[in-house]
């Protein structure tokens, strides 16, 4: 088993992997296996850009909750300026009536009048306030909600992503076991083939007993039975890589191909992260 990866995957790192697909020193077991360990490591990228996005969008939510808080209690602080100067005409109201009650009618009608006012500014006032008390119990329960929401959306995308990566592995293991099983049905073609084109010319040229003879039958077909051992010991390694490399090189230049398109969407999905963060700040 792989050792995870500690850093996020970079392009070059595709690059070479892409180049040394053409090495024919490289095999297809370690090529593989690189493959692995590339996707492993944009796991980290995908976490990365699912953090950016977490960290941007709490970033949204917060500074929003700062605004409208902001603007509450201005108002806030407003009202209560307003209350200030309604208990000044409040004051002002007693000191006229600690003198007495006026005989003028006209300066009486102006006392009641002033009063009724007080009575309904202070209801207004009033009235605002518990409208602004509800509009920051409002705003704190949807602070709250739109945290809560942003926290599963970030478990919801996580825990996919993860089981996601890990098919992608494993779909890789099947790819190389896949690969092997065709090389080794493959590789009974040549393996055949050679001895018996042999055997054939060797026949032909007179080298093996005419009569076959059951006494005679592995002597009339030994130059078959040398040629796949010669083969098996000289020559099948050499067979086997060259038919591992033709049978995989599609596969991994698809699977790096793959890989270097999500690599892309990644990186300018976190380019415009950014960029919306400075336009904001």
């Amino acid at each position: 088993m792989l050792p995870m990866p500690v850093n996020p995957l970079s392009l070059s790192e595709l690059e070479d992997f892409k180049r040394s697909l053409s090495k024919p020193e490289l095999s297809v077991k370690e090529n593989y296996q690189t493959l692995r360990k590339l996707y492993s490591s944009f796991l980290i990228n995908e976490t990365n850009l699912s953090e950016l996005e977490y960290r941007t969008t709490l970033k949204t939510i917060t500074e929003d909750y700062l605004v409208e808080k902001s603007d509450c209690k201005s108002k806030i602080e407003g009202l209560k300026q307003q209350f200030k100067q309604v208990d000044n005409r409040i004051i002002a109201a007693d000191q006229k009536l600690i003198r007495g009650i006026p005989d003028d009618l006209e300066l009486m009608e102006k006392l009641i009048s002033e009063q009724e006012s007080i009575v309904e500014e202070q209801e207004k006032l009033i009235a605002a306030e518990q409208e602004l008390l509800e509009r920051i119990s409002s705003t704190d329960i949807a602070h709250g909600k739109s945290l809560e929401k942003l926290e599963q959306a970030k478990i919801n995308r996580l825990q996919p992503m993860t089981y996601r990566f890990a098919r992608y592995t494993q779909d890789i293991l099947t790819a190389e076991k896949s690969n092997r099983l065709k090389v080794q049905l493959a590789y009974l073609v040549p393996l055949l083939l050679v001895p018996l084109f042999f055997n054939y010319l060797a026949s032909k040229i007179g080298l093996l007993p005419v009569k076959h003879s059951e006494d005679h039958l592995v002597l009339a077909h030994y130059i078959f039975f040398i040629t796949i051992i010669l083969f098996q010991f000289f020559v099948s390694e050499r067979v086997v890589n060259l038919l591992s490399k033709l049978l995989s090189t599609k596969y991994l230049q698809t699977s790096v191909k793959k890989l270097e398109q999500m690599m892309n969407q990644n990186k300018e999905r976190i380019r415009s992260l950014e960029h919306g963060n400075d336009s904001i700040t």
